[in-house]
């Protein structure tokens, strides 16, 4: 459709190393205050979407969260022994799965990692008073799609880290994807994983929508998520028709995927409130505390993404490097801390992030 733009949005010189810390330097011991989000009804859905107040045989199963402000969100779970791969495309849209691609290099990522499937895990949901914020360079760094207005999906896997400790004082990390928030935006939804807390290694599966100043925070849905070395999909969706914000997550290395968020409003915002399709992200990034300053960040070495799709409406989803315009974003706060590497995509759909420095 365009001619393919990539630029760093930030050139700069590389950091000149970093100085060692113990473990209890990086690790969040106490973490940001975390609370469980209360499963204030359940009702259940077949095949063809069709919900009741019952269950049925070979229905899944929907849950209704209470966070006391208004907001609508539930999360599906199908049936024990639903299989993505074999699945009606009506199933998938019930349940909750990424929608079977149409383009055959799509569909052939689809079923390699839905191959592995093996269980959802649902109802368990944690708000914590963290945020993974929007707007800044310095705590942003990855690829972000422009040039359009209408940017409705974005969906990539990145593999999990196996993070050194090398900061003075609690560090995190992000791998999420999602729509808007860039250039004075105050509005994004967005997905991914997050490093846990009390530990080093290990990420969590979360969600979080933003309209400032009204903010869900991050919203763990997961806690168990990710491990060193798995590959994990994120996936973001801003359904107009449905005036709905979907989430999706998948762990390909273990088959465990957290079921589908659904968020219809939050504190009394319709989510169309919340979104903006000016720019399409998958982003590396440092997450804020919830005094509004920032973690440091968590030494990565290199984190690695691959099968990036977006799509814009009423389109089909795409490779991001083939079709749409792109830029690179390098994480910079005095000194150089993340970058795209060689500033530029490997293949149209995939591309490494290095670490360079704990920030401040």
């Amino acid at each position: 459709m365009r001619k393919v733009v990539l630029a760093s949005l930030l050139l700069v010189p590389l950091s000149l190393g970093f100085s060692m810390y113990p473990a209890s330097g990086d690790i969040n011991e106490q973490g940001e205050k975390c609370s469980p989000i209360q499963v204030k009804s359940l009702t259940y859905i077949d095949q063809n979407g069709v919900e009741s107040a019952t269950p049925k045989p070979g229905a899944g199963t929907v849950y209704h969260f209470d966070f006391g402000d208004g907001s609508d969100v539930t999360q599906v779970a199908p049936p024990p022994d639903f299989r993505p791969v074999t699945a009606s495309d009506s199933a998938l849209a019930a349940f909750g799965f990424p929608a079977r691609p149409s383009s055959p290099e799509a569909l052939k990522v689809w079923v390699d990692a839905y191959s592995t499937y093996r269980e959802t895990i649902a109802g368990t949901l944690c708000q914590s008073t963290s945020s993974a914020s929007i707007l800044s360079s310095d705590n942003w760094s990855g690829v972000m799609g422009t040039q359009h207005s209408d940017f409705r999906r974005t969906s990539a896997y990145s593999r999990v880290p196996s993070f050194s400790a090398s900061c003075p004082h609690e560090s995190t990390l992000a791998l999420w994807t999602g729509l808007g928030g860039w250039n004075s935006s105050p509005k994004l939804i967005q997905s991914g994983a997050v490093s846990k807390i009390g530990t080093l290694q290990g990420m969590s599966a979360w969600w979080e929508v933003i309209d400032a100043p009204t903010d869900s925070h991050i919203v763990s849905v997961d806690d168990n998520y990710a491990n060193a070395g798995d590959l994990v999909l994120s996936y973001t969706y801003y359904d107009s028709s449905a005036g709905l914000a979907k989430f999706d997550w998948y762990n390909v290395s273990s088959g465990r995927n957290p079921g589908m968020i659904s968020v219809s409003s939050y504190a009394g915002k319709a989510i169309s409130n919340f979104y903006d399709g000016n720019t399409a992200e998958y982003i590396d990034e440092r997450t804020l505390k919830s005094d509004g300053t920032k973690y440091l960040l968590r030494n990565y070495a290199t984190a690695g993404w691959k099968d990036a799709y977006v799509a814009t409406a009423g389109q089909p989803d795409a490779e991001i490097g083939s079709i749409y315009d792109h830029v690179g974003i390098d994480m910079y706060y005095g000194s150089l801390l993340s970058e795209l590497v060689g500033d530029h995509l490997a293949t149209p759909t995939s591309w490494n992030m290095t670490w360079h420095g704990c920030g401040s």
